[in-house]
């Protein structure tokens, strides 16, 4: 049998110290501490005046040597020494020894609320402590225990496998048919069934298509381009002197200057 069989999980959670009418010496901070299961825990510094709101919590983790059930288990944490104490400036005002029992809560869940569970302890005061009446410490404690060895051997051979390559949406799209289809630029198009059918396309956008014409056309064409453009520069070059001629002979400022530089 493994030593470390049985998993332990004590969650310790320290809510409060009251003591109603008693005033503390205001020189020094309180503070508390808790000691179980081999483990010390300490709380921050406080002011000193009732009542202490702590709300910290410990916890503890570990494992049980030679328990053979978890009823055996439970018989030793019960039998486990508590230990909370409270100072101030390193002297001990009041403290609580007991047992662990007096806090563990019981595995059958109680139809109360939830903060019925808390557990109210009577400290008991030392010679330091100013009041006459005795503190009282508030705390839970939640206990969590777990079989390794039966955990161990509990195989689920339903498992589903999952593989996201094998469940990915990308691939599994790969068999569907494709929405796409071929775009229509000419005739020679595969979208052209027969000669009888026209392609939308092509027929909206004919200004936008690409010309279809030899190399000779296109010579052809630019070489009668050039000619109409070299006729269109001769008239307009003659227009251009006879308009001016006219100017002049009707111009009588013209006619003035053209005869000082003329002489």
């Amino acid at each position: 049998m493994s030593h470390k069989r049985f998993s332990v999980r004590l969650e310790l959670q320290l809510h409060a110290l009251t003591c109603p009418g008693v005033w503390l010496c205001s020189h020094g901070y309180l503070e508390a501490t808790i000691k179980t299961l081999g483990y010390y825990f300490r709380t921050g510094a406080m002011e000193p005046r009732f009542p202490l709101l702590c709300h910290d919590r410990f916890t503890m983790e570990g494992y049980f040597k030679s328990v053979d059930s978890l009823a055996q288990m439970r018989e030793l944490l019960n039998a486990e020494q508590l230990e909370i104490t409270l100072w101030q400036n390193g002297r001990r005002l009041a403290y609580y020894i007991g047992r662990l029992a007096d806090v563990m809560q019981s595995p059958v869940p109680r139809l109360i609320c939830g903060h019925n569970h808390n557990v109210q302890l009577l400290m008991k005061p030392t010679t330091a402590f100013p009041g006459i009446l005795a503190p009282k410490v508030e705390l839970s404690a939640e206990l969590q225990t777990q079989d390794k060895q039966r955990n161990s051997c509990h195989i689920d051979l339903q498992r589903p496998i999952s593989n996201r390559h094998v469940e990915s949406r990308c691939l599994s799209r790969i068999e569907l048919p494709r929405k796409q289809q071929a775009v229509c630029h000419s005739k020679q198009s595969n979208c052209w069934p027969s000669s009888n059918v026209s392609c939308s396309y092509s027929t909206s956008q004919g200004s936008r298509r690409l010309s279809t014409c030899s190399n000779s056309t296109q010579q052809s064409g630019e070489s009668q381009a050039l000619s109409q453009h070299s006729n269109w520069t001769q008239c307009s070059h003659e227009t251009d002197l006879s308009g001016a001629a006219e100017h002049q002979s009707s111009c009588y400022i013209c006619q003035a200057y053209s005869r000082l530089f003329d002489h």
